[in-house]
């Protein structure tokens, strides 16, 4: 509803929005659908069969991010946690896919077209199998909901695509260009409060259905507005929606827990079970992630600490990490990889081998290998080579330039101006750095119109730059 219209005056609809509208069901036979779940019809832009491949192609991009956790026990657990909940589900449209993914980070969250994700970190924060039914059960409901296929509606004017192709660094380029699609194809949104609420409900009830006790679902929230009150949160969209607040979501679910087990059998906790599970599992990020305590992100192995802005929510992967406001209107990403030229591998050797049978002929010394560099100036210049690598092969166009040394740290910054598909700018600032024989790019991105007030905050995290020595 148009917040500026009269209430007292008739509502017409004009020629061009009937057109539109025609053109729309003309061109999306999958725009009107009933819910299952609601059996409400609802528009929509993709059909399941779009879901089931948009999804495929997502989980690729998630189990490039984070790697799947290497327990087959546990993997297999999960999946039979996930069946026995798809069983009771209002719809299956699709084959369900439960993966446990080796991140630290307390977080679950679903894809198009059944791909479902718990880490190692929500796990540690389950107390029960219920508990942990409940949290898939939950994630199981966006997507019988079709949480996702309504969400393109809402997203369309907010995807700005792919904005980086894969870079000079090689793999960890595919980190930044999977994050930033993910991150705007609203895998890490939230769905908003009334689609939380809807998952909440139908999550509860899908554990009850399949034989756990629904009260552990509450108990579950309990732990999480714990954590909410004791520690930044540092989470993602899934469980961790900031929107209900959790204090909703607990008294609605005790509530809920109370009219479905009057008078019957509660169900199955599995607490003993789950813990012997879990007891050989890793806690935390593994250690060449590093570590966020509250918003300081310190990582020993690349020798970089950093401190964001206070209530950032974080994010780190192999050879990335990334903070964002929570309104998600501009956010911040570092990428961490070794130089191409440092490495030596027996691929290198195989490419130089002269084909006679003979001692391959040694790889050509790089001049500009960062064993070479001795002086400001030479870090200089290797910089800006590294930012000329980066936009031959992004197709970003420098606008400005600047060279700089900051607690000792030499830098070389490159401003852009970027356009997504649907013709917003973006404002993007690329800071290029070397710390301990690592090449580091810190890279600030906001909507041109949102420049001034990121800055402010981009400038305190840039100034917050160390070495770990320090």
């Amino acid at each position: 509803m148009n917040p500026f219209r009269d209430p007292m005056k008739p509502l017409t609809i004009s020629f061009a929005a009937l057109t539109f509208l025609f053109a729309l069901f003309l061109f999306f036979p999958s725009g009107c659908a009933r819910n299952p779940v609601t059996r409400h019809y609802e528009v929509t832009l993709m059909s399941s069969k779009e879901e089931a491949r948009l999804g495929e192609e997502q989980d690729k991009a998630v189990t490039k991010l984070y790697g799947k956790y290497e327990n087959k026990g546990l993997q297999e657990y999960l999946q039979s946690i996930g069946s026995k909940l798809v069983s009771v589900a209002h719809t299956r449209p699709f084959t369900y896919h439960f993966n446990v993914i080796d991140s630290g980070e307390i977080n679950a969250f679903a894809l198009p077209g059944g791909y479902i994700y718990v880490t190692r970190g929500i796990l540690a924060q389950c107390n029960s199998e219920a508990e942990l039914a409940g949290v898939v059960g939950h994630e199981i409901a966006h997507v019988t909901a079709r949480h996702h296929a309504q969400q393109q509606v809402q997203a369309m004017g907010l995807q700005i695509g792919s904005l980086i192709a894969t870079v000079f660094l090689g793999e960890v380029g595919f980190y930044l260009q999977q994050y930033i699609d993910l991150l705007f194809q609203g895998v890490y949104q939230s769905f908003g409060r009334s689609k939380e609420l809807q998952a909440d409900e139908i999550g509860q009830e899908y554990a009850f259905k399949a034989g756990w006790d629904p009260r552990d679902t509450g108990q579950f929230l309990k732990t999480l507005n714990r954590i909410e009150h004791g520690r930044d949160r540092t989470v993602f969209h899934g469980f961790f929606a900031s929107h209900p607040e959790t204090v909703e979501r607990i008294e609605k679910a005790e509530i809920r827990s109370r009219d479905m087990i009057q008078g019957r059998e509660p169900g199955k906790r599995g607490r003993k079970e789950f813990l012997r599970l879990l007891n050989e599992m890793p806690y935390g990020n593994r250690p060449e992630l590093g570590e966020f305590e509250n918003n300081l992100y310190q990582n020993a192995e690349s020798g970089v600490s950093i401190r964001f802005p206070d209530h950032w929510e974080n994010f780190s992967s192999e050879g990335t990490v990334v903070s964002k406001r929570p309104d998600e209107s501009y956010f911040m990403q570092l990428i961490t990889a070794k130089p191409k030229d440092e490495s030596s591998s027996e691929s290198d050797h195989r490419s130089h081998d002269r084909g006679d049978g003979q001692r391959p002929t040694p790889k050509p010394k790089d001049d500009t290998s960062l064993e070479s560099l001795t002086s400001r100036e030479d870090y200089f210049i290797k910089l800006r080579e590294m930012a000329d690598r980066f936009e031959s092969q992004s197709g970003w166009r420098r606008s400005s330039e600047e060279q700089m040394v900051i607690h000792d740290i030499p830098t070389f910054t490159a401003n852009y101006q970027l356009q997504s598909s649907l013709g917003r700018f973006y404002s993007t600032t690329a800071h290029f750095m070397i710390i301990k024989k690592n090449l580091l790019i810190l890279m600030a991105f906001a909507p041109v119109d949102k420049k001034d007030l990121a800055d402010y905050y981009f400038k305190q995290v840039f100034d917050s730059v160390r070495f770990m020595s320090e």
